[in-house]
């Protein structure tokens, strides 16, 4: 596997951090064979790569716990995470989600702004399951700066996140000409 660009955080799984790494690099010692990969998510300063076992692995940076590590140090190598199942990951800024091959969400890192409908919790350091609306399947998911989208297989497409623009973030809003629906969405049990 080969990684260059930015790497001011040891987004690139290279065992260091530096400012710019312009060619192609090999990425060593990865924990994973790279042939297994079946996803793989870039964030603000983070990667995920998912792989076909079903073993979650990150690298870079972690103040908003983006890692899913538990904790919010910056790790320079690929680190095991745990076994979720991903069938898509992606990543935004500071927050990170997946999608595992039986249609749940997790989500993880910032929750400032809400889009990791966690309470009042400014962060939230490991994946954690949400449940969607009853026999709801999650098809894809994608973070904006401050917001969530997550699209449903039944077509509809939950926004989460606070705005100064959609007041009633605690409450189900239908928006009947877009046909988008806003959900309050909590943690599901573990």
């Amino acid at each position: 596997m080969f990684c260059w660009g930015a790497n001011s955080h040891g987004q690139l799984g290279l065992g260091y951090h530096s400012e710019l790494i312009e060619r192609p690099h090999q990425v060593d010692s990865l924990p994973f064979e790279a042939e297994t990969v079946l996803s793989i998510g870039c964030g603000g300063g983070h990667t995920l790569i998912s792989d076909d076992r079903g073993d979650l692995y990150g690298t870079g940076w972690n103040n908003r716990g983006q890692l899913g590590l538990g904790h919010t140090e910056d790790v320079r190598r690929f680190t095991f995470v745990g076994r979720f199942h991903f069938q898509m990951i992606t990543c935004g800024w500071d927050v990170s989600g997946g999608i595992t091959v039986d249609g749940d969400l997790y989500l993880w890192g910032s929750n400032v702004w809400q889009q990791v409908p966690a309470g009042g919790d400014k962060f939230v350091p490991t994946p954690t399951k949400l449940s969607l609306p009853a026999g709801s399947r999650a098809k894809k998911v994608c973070f904006g700066l401050r917001h969530t989208c997550v699209l449903l297989e039944c077509g509809k497409l939950l926004l989460l996140g606070k705005s100064k623009w959609i007041q009633k973030e605690t409450t189900m809003q239908t928006v009947a000409h877009a046909g988008i629906e806003f959900y309050n969405l909590e943690l599901a049990e573990k």
